[in-house]
């Protein structure tokens, strides 16, 4: 279902849609303002995504256990 979890050692917010206790999509808010929308494995970056920077750039594309 969906949910959100805060990792306090990685200064993580996690927001979208878990299964069995894992997230698998959804949205990585980071302490130094960037935020991941996408899909997600073992709390990383992990297929198709998009990553918004807090000087405005963006990423759209792949990602690989980042």
């Amino acid at each position: 279902g969906k949910g959100q979890y805060f990792n306090a050692e990685k200064k993580r917010t996690y927001v979208g849609t878990f299964h069995n206790n894992q997230l698998r999509k959804g949205t990585i808010n980071f302490a130094d303002g960037q935020r991941y929308e996408g899909e997600i494995l073992d709390e990383k970056m992990h297929g198709a995504g998009v990553i918004y920077y807090p000087n405005e750039d963006v990423y759209v594309g792949t990602f690989k256990d980042d």
